[in-house]
């Protein structure tokens, strides 16, 4: 099966302007985690090579049947973070077409309202999770997150940063019955790391050239305030090996 590539079709986060959003404060007593690995340096020092954009691709955990038992879910834990979360779906279609040449309408990769994105400003990691439904075939989906810098006086260089997203690959059993959506619908949990979203900038300083010292670069840390939308294109079907000898 040869592969299809289509864009995923922009969509804006919530407004965090509007009095009635409820995630723009930092909060307290968050459930999320924000432990950080032993990979990290502390937010006070100069990110190290050892800081990386993420150190773990994406969970992707097919949904399954609620169990109908009580969950035993962490304890919060009393950190800060702010939310912003996407209110409307996005889709990437499969366009065909029939002999005469019109489109026909075929579910493609489908992702849910409420895509979130969780930020910790004291540690610079974030959390994304969404769920999505895929076709019944193997679906690489590659996403990038936008920020947009609300100030209209800074400088070009800080105007817009993007996040970009490894590659999430949802895979239906080949087991799967035709119009069963259980075993095509996914939970994708990512976790990363960037210095863009350090509340406080880093204080120290690191050597150069001995013995001139030179301070950290600074740039305006991104927060709730930021207008957020993502972009994103999706691979239908298994690709070709390079080695087949009838690609």
């Amino acid at each position: 099966m040869l592969p299809l590539v289509f864009a995923l079709s922009s969509a804006a986060a919530s407004d965090p302007d509007i009095p009635t959003f409820p995630h723009c404060p930092p909060t307290a007593n968050s459930a999320a985690t924000a432990v950080m690995g032993r990979m990290f340096q502390p937010p006070q020092f100069c990110p190290g090579p050892a800081i990386q954009p993420f150190q773990r691709q994406p969970r992707v955990c097919p949904v399954a049947q609620c169990p109908c038992e009580e969950s035993t879910g962490e304890q919060p834990v009393n950190n800060k973070i702010w939310v912003k979360e996407f209110h409307s779906p996005a889709q990437v279609p499969i366009p065909r077409f029939d002999r005469d040449g019109q489109p026909l309408q075929l579910d493609g990769l489908i992702i849910y309202e409420g895509m979130r994105l969780t930020v910790y400003p004291n540690t610079g990691q974030y959390d994304l999770t969404f769920t999505a439904t895929v076709p019944n075939m193997p679906v690489t989906l590659r996403m990038q997150l936008e920020f947009k810098n609300p100030n209209r006086n800074a400088k070009p260089e800080e105007q817009t940063f993007t996040l970009t997203l490894p590659a999430i690959r949802m895979q239906p059993p080949r087991d799967s019955r035709p119009g069963d959506p259980l075993p095509m619908t996914f939970h994708i949990a990512h976790r990363g790391y960037s210095s863009l979203f350090l509340e406080q900038p880093p204080e120290y300083q690191i050597l150069a050239k001995a013995p001139a010292i030179v301070p950290c670069p600074v740039l305006p840390p991104i927060t709730c305030k930021w207008h957020l939308t993502r972009h994103g294109t999706a691979r239908f079907g298994t690709p070709v090996a390079i080695d087949d000898p009838i690609r």
